[in-house]
């Protein structure tokens, strides 16, 4: 059985209702298969046949009502509604599109009963030869109760109410398959794993293989953040296929390019496409080649500028699963650069460990056609939240962790990942883009709140801070997409940052103490709704100085509304339908703008907030990095017409330039040649000393040469003169030219074992070059029992030894601790001071050379222990030199 496409919903509703309704991602293809069951709640109902559908069997009794029914599809089928008698608070409804099977099933059913039943245990069923057996099932659930199963069953689909709490009693619809090759016997088994359930009613439909193998089709598409020169698109097929990628500047795709063929396989049948050599800042559109055909649907995606741009993203998070909202559409008629997708892409709280359920999640989210709307159109960066990761509130310990990881990987157009976790980090014109994974690492919420709760974990946080350094460095502002609250009080108990307060302020002090709260925005989801601060809410920094970075809040796409955490000094707005945009205006100055608008269901802006970000002027050319390598790309030509000023000293304008006003030769003018008597284009002086290097030694042409150099250190230049040749060879060595900083305020105090950059003691060094340093790092403790830690923070260095020499207790042989350091970020820690709040002097002294790749080098301190200070004084120096 190929599985094209399925849709399955809940319905809880204080008013009786009478019919239920589901929506298929695009329209049914005819002679596929449609199966349905629908469960309705407070029986007995009498469920109507719909039309043209065939009736397997219908349950009822005086607490829950079942009906299986199947039909051929015509072709263009959107849906299906059901119909019943008698209005009910509750009911559940699955539907499928199935390829390859015949419609002449085989049935058998078993009646479970009313109450406080844990499994069902079908008969033994014989398999007459090759096709599918569907299981299908109801259990009348009071709690939050996900199926087991045995038997070789692949679970299609199993869907919880809003926040996974089902106290309004759904009986919930399970269906699962089972392929089987040729004649067999089938003994399936479902279970449920909880005491709180009640009535039951399964079956077991046999639909045999069809005799021909249908045409493969496209499932979906899904467009993932273009880098410069190269993009991402994955794409899902109904069944096994040669899969290419088509893809042009022309909407038409004329002019277009395929990729080699990749091949899709059950149980994912996704295929990766990554065409590459493409054009910076280019909208690039494409159609899917299956099996030679290319598919109706076409989609695109944009590579980043190579240079200053002004652009726009969207952002927002939490969709229903199978969401046939409008809000898809609305963003994508915004025509934004890129998608911020920030968590709960749909909402299956999925709490076991089965990829089939993954995949199907991601079918009824992004597969949905409402939803393909957007995410076929626009580069998507994606990292999930806690409904989409796990059930609600998940973390670290979720029993679907591997599942969830596996199937992200096949299905999600992601950037490059690390081997765990899908945190990532692209840049965009002058901003670069962090995503992180708060799920995947998380320690559970409700753990002690002290220094080793993570949101991040160890890893991750090291990689998010270097990657923050190494924007900076590279003159870049920061977008953090942060898929859970940022601001809210400590310890409430609600799911954001205020439950891992103490890495908060860890995070919080580090942007303070490097200078990033003027250069970096936090964009956040999980919250249903809008709301944004400017700053003054944000710093939680151990000793706070001033604002913290502007926060905005971006949902939800289609949840009910709620708000989280605050305050926020420009309120929130709850409700469904809503996004962020964050537009990005940068002229290549010293400053660029994001402008946050929350956008509401009707187009209208809720509020805004500019943020002016500091970042140094770009001069041409511009330096990127792209895929961790430096890549230099120069500015594209200037055109447009002159301005009437400029035009005005043009040839023919009303005051033009010409040589004799400015003082300049005429076209044509020629100049003397120098000769030993004669000035020319040397001066006469020079052009003997030059005539006369043929007859010198090698010694005279070497003092010959310096005698001509005005500044610098001669003794390493070195000069040779080949006779043979008749030129004069000459090498530089690098050497001398001390490079000195220092400090002039005294740093924040460090009460964490975290290392924290000493600003302004950071040096720049050459490619392929050894230097000598010295640091001196005057400091204070505030207290005897606690030392400083301190290593050295260095990028693109092939070789570092260096010493360090710390004070630790009173004068003596032992007064001094001695450590070595051989790698970055590798500690030597002190063991106390003599005494408290006393300036001592540590020594950190070495050499350090360089790859074929420029880098940095700069000293970092901390606390030996956790909670008691450590200040770096001012007049902390350091001196660098060139040794070769």
């Amino acid at each position: 059985m190929n599985v094209v496409q399925q849709k399955h919903t809940n319905l809880i509703s204080t008013t009786a209702y009478t019919s239920h309704a589901v929506t298929l991602a695009a329209p049914a293809t005819a002679g596929n298969l449609l199966f349905a069951l629908i469960s309705v709640d407070k029986g007995p109902t009498a469920i109507a046949t719909p039309s043209g559908w065939t009736l397997l069997e219908a349950y009822t009794t005086a607490s829950t009502s079942a009906a299986l029914c199947y039909r051929v599809a015509a072709g263009g089928e959107t849906g299906l509604i059901v119909t019943w008698d008698v209005g009910r608070l509750s009911s559940s409804l699955f539907l499928l599109e199935a390829s390859g099977l015949t419609a002449t099933p085989t049935f058998t059913s078993l009646n479970s009963g009313e109450n406080n039943v844990n499994a069902i245990d079908f008969p033994p069923m014989n398999l007459p030869g090759a096709g599918t057996a569907l299981v299908a099932y109801v259990n009348d659930s009071h709690g939050a109760v996900i199926p087991t199963s045995t038997g070789g069953i692949t679970r299609l689909s199993s869907t919880g109410s809003a926040e996974g709490d089902r106290t309004a009693s759904i009986p919930e619809c399970f269906v699962g398959y089972h392929d089987a090759a040729a004649a067999e016997t089938f003994d399936a088994a479902v279970g449920f794993p909880s005491a709180a359930t009640d009535q039951s009613y399964g079956a077991i439909v046999f639909f045999p293989a069809s005799a021909g193998t249908p045409a493969a089709t496209l499932r979906w598409a899904w467009s993932g953040v273009g880098t410069q020169t190269g993009g991402t698109v994955v794409a899902k097929t109904s069944a096994a296929a040669s899969v290419r990628l088509r893809y042009s500047t022309a909407a038409d795709l004329s002019g277009a390019q395929d990729t080699p063929a990749v091949t899709t396989a059950a149980p994912d049948l996704t295929a990766r496409f990554t065409p590459g050599g493409l054009t910076p800042g280019t909208v690039y559109h494409y159609g899917v080649v299956i099996d030679g055909v290319l598919q109706a649907a076409r989609g695109k995606f944009k590579t980043a500028p190579a240079a200053p741009a002004s652009f726009t993203l969207v952002a927002s998070s939490c969709a229903a699963t199978g969401s046939t909202s409008t809000v898809f559409a609305r963003i994508a008629a915004r025509n934004p650069d890129v998608m911020l997708q920030m968590g709960d892409l749909h909402y299956s709280d999925i709490s076991g460990n089965d990829p089939p359920q993954y995949r199907a999640a991601y079918d009824n989210s992004v597969g949905v056609s409402q939803q393909q709307a957007l995410y076929r159109q626009v580069g998507t960066s994606y990292v999930w939240s806690d409904h989409d990761f796990g059930p609600n509130n998940s973390d670290s310990t979720s029993p679907g962790k591997p599942a969830a990881m596996a199937v992200y990987r096949t299905h999600v157009p992601s950037l490059p990942l690390p081997a765990e976790g899908v945190y990532h980090t692209f840049t965009w014109g002058r901003v670069q883009v962090i995503a992180t994974d708060q799920r995947y690492f998380a320690t559970p919420a409700t753990a002690t709140d002290n220094a080793s709760k993570t949101k991040l974990g160890a890893t991750q946080k090291q990689w998010f801070k270097d990657t923050c350094l190494a924007a900076k460095a590279a003159g870049r502002a920061i977008v953090w997409v942060n898929p859970e609250p940022w601001i809210g009080a400590a310890g409430t108990g609600e799911d954001h940052w205020g439950m891992y307060a103490t890495e908060r302020a860890e995070l919080a002090t580090f942007f303070q103490q490097n200078g990033l709260n003027d250069r970096l925005v936090i964009v956040s989801g999980d919250m249903h709704g809008l709301a944004l601060d400017d700053g003054t809410n944000s710093n939680y920094a151990a000793a706070p100085a001033g604002k913290g970075p502007p926060v905005y809040q971006a949902g939800s796409l289609d949840q009910s509304g709620s708000v989280k955490g605050g305050p926020y000094t420009g309120g929130s707005l709850a409700g469904p339908g809503q996004y962020g945009l964050l537009i990005v205006t940068d002229t290549g100055g010293a400053t660029l703008t994001v402008q946050f608008q929350g956008i509401k269901p009707d187009e209208t802006v809720w509020n805004s907030h500019t943020a002016t970000l500091s970042v140094p002027p770009v001069q041409a050319p511009y330096m990127t990095v792209e895929n961790g390598q430096q890549r230099l790309v120069p500015f594209p030509a200037l055109g447009g017409t002159p301005s009437p000023h400029a035009a005005s000293h043009a040839e023919g304008g009303t005051d033009p330039i010409t040589p004799a006003s400015i003082g300049a030769a005429t076209t044509g003018h020629v100049h003397n040649a120098a000769t030993t008597t004669v000035p020319g284009f040397l001066s006469a002086a020079d052009k003997s000393k030059l005539d006369g290097l043929s007859s010198y030694t090698d010694e005279q042409a070497q003092d010959a040469a310096a005698s001509l150099l005005t500044t610098g250190t001669h003794s390493g230049i070195t000069f040779a003169y080949d006779d043979v040749a008749g030129k004069l060879n000459a090498s530089v060595s690098v050497s001398g030219g001390v490079t000195t900083k220092a400090i002039t305020a005294n740093t924040a105090a460090n009460t964490t074992v975290t290392p924290a950059t000493i600003t302004g003691l950071d040096f720049p060094l050459l490619a392929s070059t050894t230097y000598g340093f010295e640091f001196m790092i005057l400091f204070q403790s505030a207290a005897p029992a606690t030392g400083i830690a301190l290593n050295l923070l260095t990028t693109n260095t092939a070789q570092l030894a260096a010493n360090a020499d710390i004070p630790a207790a009173a004068d003596g042989t032992a007064g001094t601790f001695h450590g070595w350091i051989t790698a970055s970020a590798d500690k030597v820690i002190g063991t106390g001071v003599q005494a408290a709040t006393t300036t001592y002097v540590a020594l950190i002294y070495g050499v350090v050379r360089t790859t074929a790749s420029a880098g940095t080098i700069v000293p970092q301190f901390s606390s030996e222990v956790a909670g008691s200070g450590i200040t770096v004084m001012a007049e902390s120096h350091g001196r660098l030199w060139a040794v070769r």
